[in-house]
Order: C-alpha cells, then sequence, then structure tokens
C-alpha cells in the first residue's frame, strides 16, 4: 500500500509538470515569433528569419515553419525556403491541416528558381574519405548528385587517412545556377622516412659547403693583410727614403749619420712592404681559386666531391691547378 500511494504521487506530480514545462515553452516560442515578426517589418530579414527558426525549435508549429519558409524566400535563400515549404507541407498532411495546400503550392512555386550544386569525387576515393562542405560532413555517396544549395561561397574538403587532403571552393549563384566542382585523385602522404632522408642530407650537403669555403676565406684574409703591409710598410718606406735623399744627396759618402739611418729604414721598410706585396697577390689570388672550386648549387650532392684545386708557391711563380 505504501508503495502504491508513492506511485500515485509521483505521477500525480509528473503529470502536473508536463503542462508547466509545455506552457513555459510556448510562451518562449511565442516570443520568439513576436520578436521575429518585428524585426521583420522593420526589414531585418536575417534576423527575423533565426528568430523564426528559434520559435519552430522550442515549438515545432506549423505556422512558424511555414513563416520561416516564407522569411528565407525574401531573403533569397530558395534551397532553404524550398526546403521548409517541404517540410510545412508534410507537418500538415500528418497533422490534417488544411494549410498543406499552401505549402504545396509555395514548395512548387520555388522549385525552378532553386540553385544547385554537385561535387564529383574520383572513383578511386581511399576507404574512410570524408567529403566536407562549409566545413560540414556530407555523406560522399552524394557524389554526382545536384544538390539544392543557397546562394554563395563553398569551401569544399576531401580527405582520408594517409592522403593529402584536397580543398577546394566554388561560388553558387542565389538563383537557377548549376555549379559543379571535381575533385581530384588524392595523393598519398610520403613516408615519414622518404621524407626525413633528404633533409638529413640537405642540412649535411650545406653544411659541408659552408666548411669547404673557409679556406677561400681564410686566403682573403691573409690577401687583405699582406695589402695593408704593402701599403704601410711602403709609405714608411718612401719616406724614409725622401729624407735620407735630403740629407745625403747624391754623394752616399758624405751622408750624415741621420741620413744613414733612413737609408736602412727605408730598405727594412722595402723588404716589409714586398712581403705584403706578396701576401696580398698569394691571398686574393688563392682566395678565388678556391672559391671557383667551390660545387655550384645544382650539383652540389655529385659535384662537391670532386671539386678540388691545389695552390702552389715557387720562388718567382704562382700556380694554380684546379678540377671542377
Amino acid at each position: 500500500m505504501k508503495y502504491a500511494l508513492s506511485a500515485l504521487v509521483s505521477l500525480a506530480l509528473s503529470v502536473a509538470w508536463l503542462p508547466a514545462a509545455s506552457a513555459a515553452d510556448s510562451a518562449a516560442a511565442i516570443t520568439a515569433f513576436d520578436e521575429a515578426t518585428q524585426l521583420l517589418e522593420a526589414g531585418e530579414i536575417t534576423r527575423a528569419c533565426d528568430k523564426f527558426a528559434q520559435s519552430y525549435s522550442i515549438d515545432p508549429q506549423l505556422g512558424a515553419l511555414l513563416h520561416l519558409a516564407d522569411c528565407r524566400e525574401q531573403a533569397g535563400q530558395y534551397a532553404s525556403a524550398w526546403s521548409a515549404f517541404r517540410d510545412a507541407a508534410e507537418l500538415a498532411e500528418r497533422r490534417g491541416d488544411e494549410r498543406l495546400a499552401v505549402a504545396v503550392e509555395r514548395a512548387k512555386s520555388l522549385e525552378g528558381r532553386v540553385s544547385k550544386l554537385t561535387i564529383f569525387l574520383p572513383n578511386d576515393l581511399p576507404k574512410g574519405a570524408s567529403l566536407k562542405r562549409n566545413g560540414k560532413v556530407i555523406p560522399p555517396e552524394i557524389r554526382g548528385t545536384a544538390l539544392p544549395v543557397d546562394g554563395g561561397h563553398y569551401e569544399i574538403e576531401v580527405s582520408a587517412p594517409g592522403y593529402e587532403s584536397f580543398l577546394g571552393s566554388v561560388d553558387v549563384r542565389p538563383a537557377k545556377d548549376n555549379a559543379s566542382l571535381t575533385a581530384p585523385s588524392l595523393r598519398p602522404l610520403p613516408e615519414s622516412g622518404a621524407t626525413d632522408a633528404p633533409s638529413y642530407g640537405a642540412q649535411g650537403t650545406e653544411r659541408s659547403l659552408l666548411a669547404a669555403k673557409w679556406p677561400a676565406f681564410t686566403s682573403l684574409a691573409i690577401g687583405v693583410t699582406g695589402g695593408v703591409l704593402w701599403t704601410v710598410f711602403g709609405v714608411i718606406s718612401i719616406d724614409a727614403k725622401s729624407l735620407a735623399d735630403r740629407e745625403c744627396g747624391d754623394a752616399a759618402r758624405l751622408c750624415e749619420v741621420n741620413g744613414v739611418e733612413q737609408r736602412g729604414r727605408a730598405f727594412d721598410a722595402g723588404n716589409w712592404a714586398t712581403v705584403g706585396a706578396v701576401m696580398a697577390g698569394v691571398g686574393v689570388v688563392g682566395a678565388g681559386a678556391l672559391w671557383l672550386a667551390l660545387p655550384s648549387p645544382s650539383s652540389r650532392g655529385s659535384s662537391a666531391s670532386n671539386a678540388a684545386s691545389i695552390l702552389t708557391l715557387e720562388p718567382g711563380r704562382l700556380t694554380v691547378r684546379g678540377t671542377f
């Protein structure tokens, strides 16, 4: 008896709660419907359609659906309007509503204005492939089917595990358009080993090429240093010789001590200037030869190991030999 009484109480509470919940939904739906009507009168068609859709989602009444379909038509969304009128016709038929004829007639009047989009997929579409239109998944089985769509820009993505995704786009006019997009066969993703090996090889080649440039840079630095020595000691030698000439004149035997010192200074500076000149010549020529011996970017892989140069300095002769 105790359990029977509890069951009756629970049933009574449930029955009392249902009308209250339904009334709350109905009130919310009516509020959204009224707001949609006001927005439509104000010319804010897009917002009005959203409110009609909200009203119907809260409380699926035939009137809200018919107004939503009419709003979509005013917005130029003929595919959405056509679909909504068809849904309204089905709902009216189930409920035996006299507005069935209106819904059917309005749907038929839109059929010739609806734009369509056909997506052609390759026959070799991999297993597990997916098709998305503006981010929403569409069954790949609709390949080659002209689907009613509203006018606008559509992003198409075809993807499959282990394959590169295809991304495409197509623009559809609002009315009486038959647009299409053909997706190519998907390309398999390269294996990880196949992609990593060239990358490491390329890095190794770059490091080898950089290391091969250092001898050329070093030789050029020697040449620059030699050029500085040549210039500095050349100036010193010329200056010292000028002072010695003024002190001694043509009679070297009558030179004063200062004149003799200046002659010696000019001689020593001249020797260093000669050394600097040799260093400059050897360094610059050697740098040029070593640089020319470097492999070109297009033949780094094979030519780098074959290119070589030999710089030989002999008394009175500078020899450069190279293979490229």
